[in-house]
């Protein structure tokens, strides 16, 4: 009579979990931004994955005209465009599997300055202009025009006023008074303001001319 000897092997059987995937998440809220038009200002955003997947950003602005933005890496680069109002930017965050992650933020586009001109009085060729200025980021480097004449593209200099340096939310009475080498019946007055930097950023001397006002006699 034969014997049959079963042999058993035993063989080790890996089990391996699946893995959930899982989208990016933002580490917090982006600051909103005020900007002026052709400014640059910069916010870094930050995503994690909680698996740990490679991620890619990509931005966009859902009114370009007032802010557009690039993204390199995580730095977001945001400029001004020259339609003020607010803009929301968002940032969307990528793995890879097409999961995604977004966190959006304002961007709010400002004159750096509102000038208005109150008052233009003229008395023996001595013309006096008053107006108001109120800076809406920190300026430098800040001067005040006074002109007088028939339209802005025909003017002829009252004065100036070099204040220097306005901090952000400043106001600053203007009063310039001068003789102008030609005064006639029916013109205008004419206050305008340039300076040489916004926020530290050089912006090459921009002017700006507004605050039209008729002469009073």
């Amino acid at each position: 009579m034969k014997r049959h000897i079963l042999t058993v092997i035993t063989l080790p059987v890996l089990l391996t979990a699946c893995e959930n995937p899982l989208p990016p998440v933002s580490c917090g809220p982006i600051d909103r931004m005020d900007i002026w038009p052709d400014g640059t200002l910069t916010r870094t955003a930050c995503f994690t994955d909680p698996n740990g997947d490679v991620l890619t950003y990509t931005v966009s602005s859902n009114a370009p005209a007032t802010a557009s933005a690039v993204i390199s890496g995580t730095n977001v680069t945001v400029t001004g465009g020259q339609t003020l109002g607010t803009a929301t930017v968002t940032v969307t965050a990528t793995d890879p599997g097409g999961l995604t992650g977004t966190e959006g933020f304002g961007v709010t586009t400002k004159a750096p300055m509102v000038l208005t001109a109150s008052s233009c009085s003229a008395s023996d060729g001595v013309v006096t202009i008053v107006g108001r200025a109120t800076a809406n980021f920190t300026l430098r480097g800040v001067e005040f025009v006074g002109v007088v004449g028939p339209n802005v593209n025909d003017v002829v200099l009252v004065g100036r006023d070099h204040k220097g340096d306005m901090s952000k939310n400043e106001s600053y009475t203007i009063t310039i008074t001068g003789r102008p080498s030609r005064l006639q019946t029916g013109d205008r007055c004419y206050l305008g303001a340039r300076w040489t930097s916004v926020e530290g950023h050089e912006d090459g001397g921009t002017a700006v001319a507004i605050g039209e006002i008729a002469r009073n006699r």
